[in-house]
C-alpha cells in the first residue's frame, strides 16, 4: 500500500498482490508461485535425470571447520570429523548411502 493514499497498488503489475495482505498471505502466495511447474521445468528436470542427476561435490571442495583436515575415516571406517563439521556431515551421509568418499 502507498503510505500517502492508503490504496493498494494496481493489479496490472506482476506480483502486485504480494504487497498487500498479511505476512502469512504473502508467504503462501510466494510459495505457490515458486512451486509452479511448467513444461520448460519438466523438460529440464528430465534431461538432468538422464545425465545421472546432480554431481557430488568433491571432498577437497568441502570446508573443514573442526581441524581434522583431509583425512576422512580411521582404520575402522569411522568418520574422524564431528557432525558439527560440514565435511563430517557429508562423510556420514555418503557412508550411509554407500557412496564413494571422493
Amino acid at each position: 500500500m502507498n503510505k500517502d493514499t492508503q490504496t493498494p497498488p494496481p493489479v496490472d503489475k506482476p506480483g502486485a498482490a504480494l504487497h498487500t495482505g498479511s505476512a502469512e498471505t504473502r508467504r503462501q502466495a510466494a510459495a505457490l508461485m515458486g512451486a509452479a511447474s511448467s513444461p520448460r521445468k519438466a523438460a529440464s528436470s528430465a534431461a538432468n535425470g538422464k545425465l545421472g542427476g546432480k554431481r557430488m561435490t568433491p571432498m577437497h571442495d568441502l570446508s573443514c571447520t573442526c581441524g581434522a583436515g583431509d583425512v576422512t575415516v580411521d582404520e575402522d571406517g569411522k568418520p574422524l570429523h564431528p557432525t558439527t563439521c560440514p565435511r563430517g556431515r557429508v562423510i556420514r551421509y555418503r557412508l550411509k548411502k554407500g557412496l564413494p568418499l571422493t
